[in-house]
């Protein structure tokens, strides 16, 4: 790949020294190849954004063990805020213990270790299902209320639960995993940036070419990058949950811009005679 860039970018300053090319010329053929070596990369350009993760709660939920916590709630009905036994002979009453879902029962311990240790793709949920302690502000008893709700199933309160879990956790934690292909795709920018100067520092020693036809050559690389790095940026910002890194690579862009046009401003009339 090195040997057909440096190639390419060869050919292209050969045009540009016999004036058959100008220098927005060289920025086309440039761009070019930028495109050919960043679409791919950017058409995998994906996060962990809503729909990766609710993905993976519905396979939770395809994959959750509820026979045990479904019989439960088969024995019980609910009268007047109480679970009381179906066949009526004695009231039990069920303490809502800390972390409570309204009706107070949860899936057993155990099924929840069945269930992560059985689906790699819900990991993210084993710490915060396990070990979740109730916050101020945590409202538990918005979708069951005690006095209304009478069907209940293990798949309810997992749903419950989830919908608890997103509102008081998620919502600040989901940046942690999101923006880490951003990154990579910042990285690859530079990677390439370097890549570009190293290949112009080799044509400058071997060509012997003068100070300021290198800065214009390596300004219209630097524009080649813009319309890669500012359409991928754009296309992250509207779909991504992380706009913040997305936010970044737009800027980078128009960073490049700025260099871009500071050295495309060295012409050949400014050079020493």
């Amino acid at each position: 790949m090195c040997s057909s860039l440096k190639n390419i970018l060869t050919s292209a300053y050969v045009y540009r020294q016999r004036r058959s090319l100008n220098t927005f010329g060289m920025v086309i053929v440039i761009l070019a190849l930028s495109l050919v070596l960043t679409l791919p990369f950017a058409w995998r350009f994906e996060g962990v954004n809503n729909e990766v993760f609710d993905q993976s709660y519905q396979e939770l939920l395809a994959d959750f063990p509820s026979q045990s916590v479904d019989q439960k709630l088969k024995d019980y009905e609910l009268q007047e805020g109480q679970l009381v036994p179906r066949d009526g002979a004695k009231e039990k009453k069920e303490k809502i213990d800390a972390p409570a879902i309204s009706i107070g029962i949860l899936p057993e311990l155990e099924e929840l270790d069945t269930l992560f240790l059985n689906n790699p793709s819900a990991y993210i949920f084993l710490e915060d299902m396990m070990v979740y302690q109730p916050r101020e502000g945590d409202d538990f008893s918005a979708a069951y209320n005690r006095s209304t709700q009478d069907k209940l199933s293990s798949q309810d309160l997992l749903e419950q639960f989830y919908q608890n879990y997103q509102k008081n956790y998620r919502k600040s934690q989901k940046y942690l995993f999101v923006g880490m292909r951003h990154l990579l795709f910042l990285l690859f920018l530079i990677l390439y940036s370097l890549l570009a100067t190293v290949v112009l520092n080799r044509l400058r020693l071997a060509q012997r070419l003068d100070f300021y036809n290198l800065k214009e050559c390596y300004g219209a690389i630097l524009l080649s990058l813009i319309l890669p790095s500012l359409l991928t940026s754009l296309w992250g910002y509207f779909h991504l949950n992380n706009r913040l890194m997305a936010l970044l690579v737009i800027l980078l862009s128009i960073g490049q811009l700025i260099m871009a046009y500071h050295f495309t401003g060295f012409k050949e009339e400014n050079s020493p005679k």
